[in-house]
């Protein structure tokens, strides 16, 4: 991913625009020779000749005023397709990374790549490309224009703009620096922002909502502190560079005025020399600075590719046959221990229950079944194949872990039981009646089309489980993890829906709770408990 790939990706709308700037800047030196030949026409006194050139140079700025129009409209959708091909490319190395690359950095994170980071690209990247062949064609139409006048203006011009375009690169890395810090800031501001808003509940409750203020105003200030660094040095490249330019240009002037004392060139030329000087090195100044802006986009997108894309296995095992087993698996998080040597068979179609205390490890057992936890050690086999052999998308095509807190889509209730999958109409009514969803449905504005809130802020936490719960029935998933997924649910909805999951022949299920009935036991296969790292098994 870099800048240039999505100039490139979108080129024939890069080009017509590139194209139309070009000629605008051509329009732009006709008109500075007609307001050249308009004073040298006065000055002898040529009433007609001067209104016609006036006339040219009327027209030329008319068509000049018309095109910032079209620049500014045509850019803006060509920038927003490019934003949305950067998101695109982003989404796809999230897409594609594993669960632990994934959530090693903060979900406000990547919200700030999406945001903050592509408004930083369009700022320093795609808008300073346009920049730089709009200064790109001034600086040749002007320099064209200055020949037309006397040769010598290009031996001052070109030994002007030496140091012109020298003296940004003093700044060059001062500038990659603090735009990576701005935008590294971006993203705390981005994380410390959400963090703030989704507490207002526990601060409220504690009559400390004050602290949102405190909290707010403290990361906006560091982020303040970081962008007036880029200001400043940024700021002391322009002035410095600027002050060359201008002093060019009065040297441009200087030497037209000597020209014009030895009748080597029309009094006119006075006007159109200072113009063609000020494209000249105005377009050397400003691109200087451009493509050192647009060189600081660089450790942005190098910050996007910092994400790892999962290499998966090409071994894709087929619809399980006999069992998953844990073989001595032993898995530590931070040098602490959370299993040791845990032994554990899940049979096709036997239904399983793992209790123990909090904090105990059933969820990070769990989460080695599923595929999000990989760095163990032991054996982890899908029938006789190891998981680390396995692609491991193809192993979760046939899980459906639900957990205790179960996420809510912003978006219909029926697009969050199929996510947003085609499923036949029977299948789905079927569904939402075995996960106890009509009450919930019967009372919605607009049944299974009513939108749902982010996260499902208005829902129940037993509502979000049974929806969750359509989700994976729906699926057709086999093999159910479930991590206290009925533990919002009054004890007689949960009983009817985990009387459902131990019935149903289909599924290979491993139930995770803290507490046991002794009548609900029985129900099960097998009973394993989950204490001091070690998995021990009690047959019914």
């Amino acid at each position: 991913m870099n800048l240039t790939q999505y100039l490139r990706e979108f080129s024939k709308q890069n080009g017509f625009l590139s194209v139309f700037l070009i000629l605008r800047d051509f329009v732009l030196m006709l008109a500075g020779l007609a307001s050249a030949n308009a004073l040298t026409a006065l000055a002898h006194l040529h009433l007609q000749s001067f209104l016609i050139w006036m006339l040219l140079e009327i027209a030329a700025y008319t068509f000049y005023c018309f095109s910032l129009y079209i620049q500014d409209y045509y850019s803006s959708k060509i920038i927003q397709r490019m934003d949305t091909a950067i998101r695109r490319d982003i989404a796809k190395r999230i897409s594609q990374s594993s669960y632990q690359d994934y959530h090693a950095r903060n979900d406000a994170v990547y919200t700030s790549w999406m945001t903050n980071d592509i408004n930083t690209i369009n700022q320093n990247g795609f808008n300073n490309f346009y920049d730089l062949v709009d200064n790109t064609a001034n600086i040749v139409f002007g320099a064209a224009a200055l020949l037309f006048y006397h040769y010598s203006f290009i031996v001052t011009v070109a030994m002007l703009s030496v140091a012109t375009l020298l003296a940004p690169n003093v700044f060059k890395k001062r500038l990659d620096r603090t735009s990576l810090e701005m935008t590294q800031g971006s993203e705390k501001l981005t994380d410390q922002l959400t963090d703030t808003l989704e507490g207002f509940n526990p601060l409220y409750m504690m009559n400390l909502t004050r602290r949102i203020v405190a909290k707010v105003l403290t990361a906006s200030d560091h982020l303040a502190e970081k962008n007036n660094h880029y200001a400043k040095i940024y700021g002391t490249m322009s002035a410095s560079v600027n002050g060359i330019s201008v002093a060019s240009q009065l040297i441009v002037v200087i030497q037209t005025g000597i020209l014009v004392f030895l009748k080597l060139i029309p009094i006119g030329s006075i006007v159109a020399t200072e113009n063609f000087a000020g494209s000249v090195f105005s377009g050397i100044t400003g691109n200087s600075q451009t493509l050192i802006a647009m060189k600081a986009t660089r450790p942005i997108f190098d910050k996007f590719r910092q994400l790892p894309i999962q290499q998966q296995q090409s071994s894709r095992p087929a619809a399980l046959q006999q069992s998953i087993q844990l073989k001595d698996v032993s898995f530590s998080y931070k040098n602490q221990p959370i299993l040791k040597q845990a032994n554990l068979v899940l049979e096709k179609g036997h239904k399983n229950v793992l209790i123990g205390p909090s904090g105990a490890g059933k969820s990070t057992l769990l989460n080695l079944l599923n595929t999000k936890l990989t760095n163990y050690q032991g054996g982890l086999l899908f029938d006789h194949d190891n998981y680390q052999n396995l692609n491991s998308a193809s192993i979760r095509e046939q899980i459906y872990y639900l957990d205790q807190d179960p996420y809510i889509f912003n978006d219909s209730l029926a697009n969050n039981i199929t996510m947003g999958q085609a499923i036949g109409d029977d299948l789905l009514k079927h569904t939402v009646e075995e996960a106890g969803l009509q009450p919930l449905i019967d009372q919605l504005p607009d049944g299974l089309d009513t939108q749902l809130s982010h996260d499902g802020a208005d829902l129940s936490g037993g509502q979000k489980q049974r929806i969750v719960l359509a989700r994976g029935l729906v699926s057709g998933r086999s093999i159910f993890l479930v991590d206290e997924g009925t533990s919002a649910l009054d004890r007689e909805t949960a009983d009817k829906i985990e009387g459902s999951l131990i019935s149903n022949p289909r599924i290979t299920l491993l139930m995770v709770t803290h507490h046991l009935r002794a009548e609900t036991s029985k129900r099960f296969d097998h009973v394993y408990t989950l204490q001091d790292h070690h998995v021990y098994l009690k047959t019914n």
